[in-house]
């Protein structure tokens, strides 16, 4: 498959994860903690975040947003609640599974078990929001550059290590 447009990239990882759009019925309220956030490249024009929200956000020297886990509450956490849940970025969206991308082998693994507590989901229900996940992972796997992704890698290390049960795809 060969690399897609961004904006193309981004509207078919939309369509896998459209049927969890409203999956968490908190709207993220327990999310406050959530250890780090990327924004992937360009995702800020995608939603159209202002330019308020995106300089809540750290850029690295790569140009990539991000939240580190030590660092500012996120913008859209207002009220203890997402207040742009509809336009969340794509690593809320996918939460709570996790890629981690093996850059050497060009794979990926995205855990088995769910990392949330909240979440209310019928087991067969979780099983398919963790396809459509593996699906969008497949996609950032051919479509990202590898620096994107070694930095994926590292804002999520501190998961990494509790995802045991991870499955190669």
């Amino acid at each position: 498959m060969s690399q897609l447009h961004m904006i193309e990239l981004y509207w078919r990882m939309k369509e896998f994860l459209k049927p969890f759009d409203n999956i968490c019925p908190q709207r993220c309220s327990e999310c406050e903690e959530k250890e780090s956030l990327v924004i992937f490249p360009q995702e800020e024009s995608f939603w159209n975040y202002t330019k308020k929200e995106v300089s809540t956000f750290l850029r690295n020297e790569e140009g990539y947003l991000y939240l580190p886990v030590s660092g500012p509450g996120c913008p859209f956490y207002k009220n203890k609640s997402c207040s742009e849940y509809k336009r969340r970025p794509f690593d809320c969206r996918m939460f709570p599974y996790y890629p981690i991308f093996d850059i050497y082998e060009n794979a990926f693994v995205v855990n088995k078990e769910m990392a949330c507590q909240f979440l209310i989901i019928p087991q067969e229900a979780q099983e398919d929001f963790r396809q459509a996940v593996i699906a969008v992972s497949g996609l950032l796997n051919i479509n990202m550059p590898i620096s994107w992704k070694i930095f994926y890698n590292l804002m999520n290390a501190h998961v990494t290590a509790k995802i045991l049960t991870a499955e190669k795809v």
